[in-house]
């Protein structure tokens, strides 16, 4: 099994979404149960998606320990804890060799099947992501599969009239999508569609192969079809962030789920990303997606990563200035080489900071700290209430280099590593400059007050 591009889940929330992901199961209402425990429903549509030959009615950590052991690992004592708990660990353990058996067989299904894809072209896994894809290409509404999972004709109508293609929108469902298909200049053959109406999943991309070639053709496709991402994700990400959040519930949600990021002090940022991320997969599937050597938190078409600004006293989302560290240049620019753009989902929001340094002294006995706070110690934030979240783009070299030059965004070092070796120099984003500048591409107001 090739895992070498899998990303392991940061959190048991993240990795319990890609899991469902990968099993083609809705998203679930509660990821986690009580206690931030995994259910077992997990395990079993897993095992069941993939066939897998185990006892779906052994205990929650048996089960998890067969199915590791039925895609080829080997059980590890840390993948489990008392209470038939799954740690992170375990999840992951199940999670990466089932993205990498998803991704194997939705790869050999479609490459083995004509008709051909045009070069480059990445098929959808599943048709929720493949209607969605597809209504997305022009800035149509985000579509949802019908009864009986089955896609709708109106995402084919209304790709006909966003696109004003020459095809006759009162057709049969699959002969309206072979008169599309055949106008893209693509071949469909009887692998296209089945019985009663149903266009099937080599279908569905086709047409959507077709359809994301023709956008390209256009002058301002890439950057039309970055702007319907865009505003996707922003609004899934204003959706999924409680109105107000206190340290103390947010790092002991954190702690609970084994998020591998839970007892940093500055909290804010995991918190979004621990909310966001599962939030982000189970609307739109997706996942992180390393560049290089470097982990970013979501793609989908286009490369993503969060990030969280705390500003004191901001109310108005048109108010927020400051700038947030990013990732390193290097690996920014080699994103942007690579892929064609990096987009930045930026939570900005109101701090209070903890100035009793009662949440300190909370926080050192969770993370079990000896060093007692003193006057030098830096205030942490107790508490963050979200005001807006705001898509910052940079498309292409040419749109990286004049950010850069209009100081947009603007090199630091940081400081050296523990062995004392050098740290690479990273970029960080005048988040006000970047909106006078045109680099926001999307927002999505929380509070207004």
């Amino acid at each position: 099994m090739d895992t070498r591009k899998f990303v392991a889940a940061r959190s048991k929330a993240e990795a319990v979404a890609r899991l469902y992901s990968a099993a083609d199961c809705p998203a679930p209402a509660q990821p986690l149960g009580p206690g931030s425990k995994e259910r077992k429903d997990v395990l079993t549509a897993t095992a069941s998606r993939f066939a897998l030959d185990v006892n779906t009615a052994a205990a929650k950590d048996v089960l998890a320990r067969e199915i590791v052991e039925a895609f080829g690992g080997t059980w590890d004592t840390r993948y489990s804890s008392t209470g038939q708990t799954i740690t992170l660990d375990g999840l992951n353990a199940v999670l990466a060799p089932a993205e990498e058996r998803r991704r194997l067989e939705t790869e050999r299904e479609l490459r083995s099947l004509d008709p051909a894809y045009p070069p480059g072209f990445h098929p959808a896994r599943d048709k929720l992501e493949v209607v969605r894809r597809i209504s997305s290409l022009t800035g149509g509404r985000p579509q949802d599969l019908g009864p009986g999972s089955k896609e709708r004709k109106s995402v084919l109508t209304e790709l006909v009239e966003n696109l004003s293609l020459p095809v006759d929108a009162r057709l049969s469902k699959t002969r309206l999508a072979e008169a599309i298909t055949r106008y893209f200049g693509l071949t469909w053959t009887d692998a296209c569609w089945s019985r009663g109406e149903t266009l099937t999943l080599v279908g569905l991309n086709t047409v959507l192969a077709g359809a994301e070639q023709e956008v390209r053709r256009g002058l301002h496709a890439s950057r039309t079809r970055l702007l319907q991402e865009a505003q996707l994700l922003v609004s899934a990400l204003a959706h999924a962030c409680p109105s107000h959040w206190e340290g103390r519930e947010c790092v002991q949600q954190m702690v609970d789920a084994e998020h591998a990021k839970s007892r940093q002090t500055e909290w804010v940022g995991w918190y979004f990303e621990f909310i966001g991320l599962p939030a982000l997969i189970n609307a739109y599937g997706g996942g992180p997606r390393r560049v290089g050597a470097t982990e970013f938190d979501y793609a989908r078409a286009f490369v993503w990563d969060l990030k969280a600004h705390a500003q004191p006293n901001l109310r108005q989302p048109g108010h927020v200035t400051g700038e947030a560290p990013l990732n390193d240049r290097d690996s920014i620019l080699r994103c942007v080489e690579t892929t064609g753009s990096l987009g930045f989902l930026v939570l900005s929001g109101s701090s209070v900071h903890d100035d009793d340094g009662s949440f300190d002294t909370w926080h050192r006995k969770m993370r079990g700290s000896t060093t007692a706070r003193t006057e030098r110690s830096r205030t942490l934030k107790a508490a963050f209430t979200p005001v807006t979240v705001d898509a910052y783009v940079f498309q292409g070299m040419s749109g990286l280099e004049s950010a850069l030059e209009k100081k947009v965004l603007t090199p630091f070092h940081q400081g050296r590593q523990a062995s004392g070796a050098a740290r690479a120099p990273k970029l960080k984003l005048n988040l006000g400059r970047g909106r006078e500048e045109g680099y926001v591409m999307a927002s999505s107001p929380l509070t207004m007050t």
